[in-house]
């Protein structure tokens, strides 16, 4: 039985495919060493051709954190990042709670504009890592770790109440029959209560959990001297300043220019390493090739997945237990859904995770007395697991962003878990909301 089950090619993709989520769960090996011998055991083991493997690399997401890695480290080179800290301190009060109210709702601000979670975190983290150095926060200290939080649920964890939130969302969205699709304003309202609740209670959290015992305030004084200290704008940094701005100008329009986001962003790279302004050496260090290494298996992932067929056996599994105890109750069959998604996140990355459950279970939604935008929704909200880092890309974009200078893994472990209880009560409380907009039977 054990040499018949070894020799389908499907069964060994499955054990790879797992082996490795253990490992970088494990975190025994660097995730990068584990995400190569991941392609190199597919190809030895003769799994699969070599395209799945290695599709990743090939996608547009990949290039887009090439060129906003790249165009973040033309910023912080220049010093145009301190200049943006100095300036969000003068806006904002110069304390913990000022500043990481601004950076929350920054990052919020920026989400239904720029949909690209990814960019929007790699260049909210190094400017949130500016604010706690110039506010004379140690690197992972108790308040260090709370800016870093805030600007993380700014800019990465509430992209799901917008539908131009996140390129999930518009990929969800797309799955919807044509007849059901809401439209921007409709989200948004229906996904309000939800919004509030994850603001207020993620805010509530960082101040009382991370807020320093004895805060540093600076006057107006003392940001004047610390702008005077940095000197005039040399034509490097101006040129930093406009190139960064065309590409975030750039990735939010793209969806309207019918151009990927991601060209633009290895268009600005290009102008700054013309310019003189990333030099070679720079260029090298700046970007994280280790972590692309990573990512770009990861992205390869759900085309792996699906070449050895684990997602229609997925589907199989999952759909009976939800017919069977999700009827007569909308509180029941939510959060049964939720909770269905959470765990299928343990074993799956985002990108495999919400196509292939929004796909599945959009069809049966009548059925359990959901729209289908619900299941859409919650599957989205659910999906947002970082708990295990290795499976959501955009908490590991904005940590290598910031060097790890903001926090730990272990550091905001706890937070995670608050978080999705947080996303599951914001989605229970919008049930009088989605009965009265008709989206609850």
């Amino acid at each position: 039985m054990a040499v018949h089950f070894w020799a389908d090619p499907e069964a060994r993709g499955v054990v790879l495919l797992i082996g490795a989520m253990v490992w970088w769960a494990l975190d025994v090996l660097p995730d990068y060493v584990v995400a190569l011998g991941v392609i190199v055991v597919w190809n030895v083991a003769a799994i699969g051709p070599s395209a799945p493997s290695l599709s990743g690399f090939a996608s547009p997401a990949w290039f887009l954190l090439v060129g906003v890695f790249a165009v973040g480290g033309g910023l912080a080179r220049s010093g145009v990042l301190q200049r943006m800290a100095l300036g969000l301190l003068s806006i904002f009060p110069a304390t913990f709670v000022g500043q990481a109210v601004a950076l929350l709702i920054g990052g919020l601000v920026m989400t239904p504009i720029l949909p690209l979670t990814v960019a929007r975190c790699a260049l909210i983290a190094p400017l949130a890592r500016q604010v706690a150095e110039t506010l004379g926060y140690p690197e992972r200290s108790r308040a260090a770790v709370g800016l870093g939080l805030a600007a993380f649920t700014g800019c990465g964890l509430l992209s799901r109440v917008f539908m131009s939130g996140a390129t999930l969302n518009l990929l969800a969205w797309g799955l919807l029959p044509a007849d059901v699709r809401p439209g921007w304003w409709r989200w948004a309202v229906a996904g309000a209560p939800t919004l509030l609740v994850l603001t207020a209670g993620a805010l509530a959290i960082i101040l009382l959990a991370y807020r320093p015992t004895r805060e540093r305030r600076l006057g107006g004084d003392d940001i004047e001297r610390l702008r005077r200290a940095g000197g005039p704008l040399t034509p490097q940094a101006q040129l930093a300043g406009v190139a960064a701005a065309a590409m975030l100008v750039g990735l939010a329009a793209a969806p309207y220019l019918k151009i990927d986001g991601a060209w633009f962003a290895c268009l600005g790279a290009m102008v700054l390493t013309v310019a003189g302004v990333l030099p070679r050496e720079h260029f090298r260090s700046t970007i994280d090739w280790p972590f692309l290494i990573f990512l770009g298996v990861i992205l390869s992932m759900p085309a792996m997945v699906h070449h050895i067929e684990a997602d229609a056996q997925l589907a199989e599994a999952v759909l009976p237990p939800l017919l069977t105890w999700a009827q007569g109750s909308s509180v029941r069959a939510l959060t049964l859904l939720f909770a269905l998604v959470t765990a299928t996140r343990f074993l799956l990355s985002e990108w495999l995770a919400v196509p292939l459950l929004t796909a599945t279970l959009i069809p049966i939604a009548p059925t359990v007395g959901l729209h289908p935008w619900v299941v859409v929704f919650v599957v989205l909200s659910a999906a947002n697991l970082w708990s295990v880092p290795y499976q959501f890309a955009s908490y590991l974009v904005f940590w290598t962003a910031s060097d790890g200078y903001l926090f730990a893994h272990h550091q905001v472990r706890a937070f995670s878990v608050a978080y999705v209880i947080l996303s599951l009560c914001g989605i229970l409380l919008s049930i009088p909301l989605w009965r009265l907009l008709g989206l609850l039977s």
